[in-house]
């Protein structure tokens, strides 16, 4: 279906005039429609980096029950091994040779995260004993350029998250 323009019978003293849109009335459209644009951008991208928080923390508590339970399973000590400022962790079992051990990344999408102050008594690893019970509860940051979350798990072994926040740059867990 094509859209001819409407041809008006010219009057005296008139020429043919033809319905459209005028510059002015495409103008002001645009106009609107930049100033959505603008306003909901940078909205889209922070709840975008938010949720990239949180699916990575949910990933990173969700691997910390999976090393729980193959302790428990396994009857063997099993360790979460953390590197602040780094994208990946480790889950491996404390026996040599011990099946089930496997490495997480943190680096690609969904999540585009980092681990940072991970802190479990005096070291950075969480360790499960034989019985899936913590050696030392303690905690881990997953960061992002602007966000972070808190990471917990007690002394019974639960792991938990907490919202994401915001952080400044000038904070000392920086991307490495």
């Amino acid at each position: 279906m094509s859209h001819d323009p409407v041809q008006r019978p010219a009057r005296k003293g008139r020429a043919l005039v033809r319905a459209g849109f005028t510059l002015l009335e495409l103008v002001i459209v645009l106009a609107i429609i930049a100033i959505a644009a603008a306003i909901a951008v940078p909205r889209w991208a922070s709840s975008h980096q938010a949720r990239r928080v949180e699916v990575a923390a949910v990933r990173v508590c969700a691997d910390i029950v999976s090393a729980r339970e193959l302790a428990c399973a396994s009857s063997a000590r099993v360790a979460v091994e953390f590197t602040d400022g780094s994208s990946s962790y480790r889950v491996r079992p404390a026996a040599p040779g011990g099946a089930g051990g496997f490495v997480t990344s943190l680096a690609q999408p969904p999540y585009e995260a980092w681990i940072a102050s991970p802190k479990f008594g005096s070291g950075t690893s969480l360790e499960f004993n034989a019985l899936g019970v913590p050696t030392s509860p303690g905690v881990v940051h997953v960061r992002t350029q602007t966000l972070l979350s808190i990471i917990s798990v007690d002394s019974s072994g639960t792991c938990t998250s907490a919202p994401p926040v915001s952080v400044t740059r000038g904070q000392p867990t920086e991307a490495k």
